[in-house]
C-alpha cells in the first residue's frame, strides 16, 4: 500500500514537472508578434493601421497586415517597427543632410553596378513616392510596398 501511494506520488510529481519544464520551455522559445493584428479592411483595426509589403525583387514577397499606425509615423518608422520586432534585417544610413535612409533590408543593399543602380524604393497606395523613407508620413489604412528595384525616376 506503502508502494503504491509513493508510486502514486512520483507520478504526480514527474507529471507536474514535465507540464512546468513545458511551460518555461515553452515561454522561452515563444516569440510575441507585437507586429501583425487581425483585422480586414473594414474593421476598427484597420482604420487605426497600416500595411507593408517588401518585394525582394528575387521572387520573395513578404507581407504584414494591420500594423497599429500613430502619429506621425513615417514610412522608415513602419520598417524600424517591423525590425524590431525581428522580422526583417533593416539597415540604415544617412545622408549628407543627415537624414536617414534604407541601406539595406534582409541583406539586400542598395548598390550601383556600372552604370545601373539596383536599390530599395517605395510606393504608397501604388503610387510612387520619391521622398525619402524618414520624411513622408503615413495615414491609417496606408498600404507601403518596397521593391528592390532598378532606379525609379520621376
Amino acid at each position: 500500500m506503502k508502494q503504491r501511494l509513493l508510486r502514486s506520488k512520483l507520478i504526480i510529481a514527474v507529471t507536474i514537472l514535465s507540464i512546468l519544464s513545458g511551460v518555461l520551455i515553452g515561454a522561452f522559445f515563444h516569440k510575441e508578434t507585437v507586429v501583425v493584428r487581425e483585422g480586414t479592411p473594414d474593421t476598427p483595426a484597420a482604420m487605426s493601421s497600416v500595411n507593408l509589403m517588401i518585394d525582394h525583387g528575387d521572387g520573395t514577397i513578404r507581407t504584414w497586415n494591420t500594423i497599429s499606425w500613430h502619429e506621425s509615423m513615417s514610412v522608415l518608422n513602419l520598417l524600424e517597427t517591423v525590425a524590431s520586432a525581428k522580422e526583417i534585417v533593416l539597415l540604415t544610413k544617412n545622408n549628407m543632410n543627415n537624414d536617414r535612409y534604407v541601406a539595406s533590408i534582409d541583406g539586400f543593399a542598395n548598390t550601383t553596378k556600372g552604370t545601373s543602380t539596383v536599390r530599395w524604393q517605395y510606393w504608397i497606395n501604388n503610387t510612387y513616392e520619391p521622398r525619402i523613407a524618414s520624411k513622408y508620413y503615413l495615414k491609417p489604412g496606408d498600404i507601403v510596398m518596397w521593391k528592390y528595384v532598378t532606379e525609379q525616376t520621376r
